[in-house]
């Protein structure tokens, strides 16, 4: 081989071996990748294997467990042996489903609401029924509208020495002289005659010795109410007395003694509310101004005001009131609770959705201005309702923050003036950590570790089989460095031999 040949075949044998050694360091630093990328799928499997759920946890009526994933919708589905869970939002509203809200928002009021659910009530009589119905008829919310604006007229009136009462509504000024001045000395007030319509006006008198003192017609009319009850609790003794004097063989005439007790128990139902107080006593706030007292220091005032017979609007009030004395003197029968007069034909279900409006309206059976903006609740998405990775993420960040119904004798009184109006009692919402629920467990999430695995044996296989790829490459440039390794050695020898002959010939 020739001088040149053989340094032209060297620097052939020498570039292919640098892109050979380039190649093999290529490979090794991709094998070096591969064992990175090994120990990230063993780290991600390990993790799933740690990875935990968060479960929901009900019993059935027999003490059966069923555990599920927890979520929103789950949480809310009702049964009569779960704990009541709502989540909510960080501004404090309850996150709650469409149909929820939906029939919230077209609900006017507790029973329109139960109603809207299935549940009905069983009242414990007919007539209490038929009251109560009467009571929330449109009809009728229309006479008590009406009688509260006419009411709210009333509302501010004040005594003038000279002319008596004022009243703010111009209809009614008329009627304002019927109280005048009389006998500066006396410090009386009284009739100065029937009105304009020839009502005998009814006359309350109080005592003070503060000039100006403010007398009220709540203080009135509880002055009365106690009265009429002592009055027919003691007629009740009497008659009750009569009976067993009659049952002993005393000769007693029952018949007065019922009367006195009906008459009594008229009296103290025409006391029970407000309105029917003022239907039949007209009492009237005022503040009165007094000059002088009497010799014994003491001032005397009367005063009065027919409310009932001002206006048609009052009159037409002898119905409601007439049915509001109807269903309590009833209702007295069975006890001070609007649950004493009715069952639901499902108990647990219907304390359930009471308790659901309750966190979303507030204390009172009737909607209230909240309950109207719907400032304590918010829509949830149909997704999120269902998802059990959202809620666990939520709870976790500390996005949301679960609340735990409690109730404790929940109850509502009886509304005297209106018990189609109670104020709900015994129920309350408290915000809770979900670790410390007995019925939100936690444990391996299994699908996410099955998940996990296949996905570790699927890059486990990728990157064997990868390696094995580069393996075999590396073998293949191995051989091929050492061929060429050879053959490099061997153009070398050959040049070197070529050299010694040429300084042979020419020495």
């Amino acid at each position: 081989m020739g001088m040149s040949a053989g340094q032209g075949r060297l620097l052939a044998i020498t570039a292919r071996l640098t892109s050979n050694e380039y190649e093999s360091q290529q490979i090794s630093n991709a094998k070096m990748r591969l064992s990175t990328q090994s120990e990230e799928a063993s780290s991600a499997y390990i993790a799933a294997l740690n990875t935990q759920q968060l479960q929901y946890v009900t019993y059935d009526a027999k003490g059966n467990q069923n555990t599920q994933k927890l979520s929103v919708g789950a949480m809310y589905q009702y049964s009569d042996m779960k704990n009541q869970y709502i989540v909510a939002n960080a501004a404090g509203q309850a996150l709650i489903s469409g149909e929820d809200a939906d029939k919230f928002q077209n609900a006017n009021n507790l029973d329109e609401f139960l109603q809207s659910y299935g549940l009905k009530k069983q009242w414990k009589s007919k007539t209490l029924e038929a009251n109560y119905n009467k009571l929330q008829s449109e009809e009728f919310k229309a006479v008590k509208e009406a009688w509260d604006a006419e009411k709210a007229k009333y509302s501010e009136a004040i005594y003038d020495e000279t002319t008596g009462f004022m009243y703010t509504a111009p209809e009614y000024d008329k009627d304002k002289n019927i109280i005048s001045y009389q006998d500066k000395d006396g410090n009386k007030y009284t009739y100065a005659g029937d009105d304009d319509k020839g009502n005998r006006l009814y006359t309350f008198k109080d005592k003070t010795i503060n000039s100006g003192n403010f007398i009220s017609s709540d203080q009135q009319w509880a002055n009365e109410k106690s009265a009429a009850s002592d009055a027919y609790a003691k007629a009740m003794a009497d008659y009750t007395e009569a009976q067993e004097k009659s049952a002993n063989g005393l000769d007693v005439d029952m018949s007065t003694y019922l009367t006195i007790t009906s008459n009594a128990k008229a009296k103290y139902t025409s006391c029970i509310t407000k309105d029917n107080w003022l239907s039949s006593r007209a009492s009237y706030a005022y503040k009165g101004y007094i000059a002088n007292t009497n010799e014994d220091g003491s001032a005397e005032m009367s005063y009065s005001y027919d409310f009932n017979k001002v206006s048609d609007v009052c009159k037409d009030m002898e119905k409601y009131d007439t049915v509001i004395a109807e269903f309590n003197a009833e209702a007295a029968d069975y006890g001070t609770n609007m649950e004493d007069l009715y069952e639901y034909d499902d108990k647990a279900k219907a304390q359930w959705y009471t308790n659901l409006w309750y966190r979303l309206n507030g204390s009172s059976t009737d909607k209230t201005k909240q309950g109207e903006l719907g400032q304590n609740y918010s829509k949830i998405d149909s997704k999120l309702l269902s998802s059990t990775t959202w809620l666990q993420d939520a709870i976790l960040q500390g996005a949301v923050t679960v609340e735990l119904a409690a109730t404790d004798s929940p109850s509502s009184k009886i509304n005297a003036s209106d018990p189609t109006v109670t104020d709900l009692t015994g129920i309350s919402w408290n915000s809770t950590i979900y670790t410390s629920c007995s019925d939100l467990t936690q444990s391996d999430d299994d699908q996410a570790i099955a998940r996990a695995e296949a996905e570790y044996e699927r890059k486990t296989k990728e990157i064997s089989d990868k390696d094995q790829k580069y393996q075999n490459k590396i073998k293949i440039l191995e051989t091929e460095h050492s061929a060429l390794q050879t053959e490099y050695e061997s153009v070398q020898s050959a040049m070197n031999k070529n050299i010694e002959r040429s300084f042979k010939v020419f020495s």
